[in-house]
């Protein structure tokens, strides 16, 4: 005659009741089956956040970049008029600052003064001077920023 061998590490599950093994095995799939969709949701929404924000921050670029004044201010490196138009688009959007450089990524506004004139960092090489616009988004000289990025030819 064969003897089953009694499984020591189970013994606790197998002496309970056989609808409540069924209940915590129930249970246990429904957290895990839980805990997948939540995360899933979580994921999804993320991507949906980041894409509304890049396409609300590419639509920003591209009216301040088709703008008349600033298109000017830069044409005749006016930085006090920039400062201006830029402190003012700050308080009008929901973005934490602008910065404003020409076409070939110098800063001729930013929020911190000792910024202007240098070149600003993550940029692709060429896509200004060939009219493309991008969105880029990593550590810069304030912080993790979302960049959006467009050329006004």
């Amino acid at each position: 005659m064969l003897q089953l061998k009694e499984n020591k590490q189970f013994a606790f599950f197998q002496r309970l009741a056989f609808p409540l093994r069924i209940f915590l095995l129930i249970l246990v799939f429904s957290i895990f089956v839980i805990a997948a969709l939540a995360q899933y949701f979580t994921a999804s929404f993320e991507d949906y956040l980041t894409l509304h924000v890049r396409d609300m921050a590419m639509n920003q670029a591209k009216i301040i970049a088709s703008n008349d004044s600033i298109i000017s201010a830069v044409k005749t490196r006016d930085y006090k008029r920039l400062a201006t138009i830029a402190d003012k688009l700050q308080r009008d959007t929901d973005f934490d600052y602008v910065v404003i450089g020409d076409r070939h990524s110098i800063r001729l506004y930013h929020p911190n003064p000792e910024k202007i004139g240098y070149p600003m960092q993550f940029t692709k090489p060429g896509a200004l001077e060939k009219g493309e616009s991008y969105f880029i988004t990593g550590k810069g000289s304030i912080g993790m920023a979302m960049r959006a990025k467009n050329a006004n030819l």
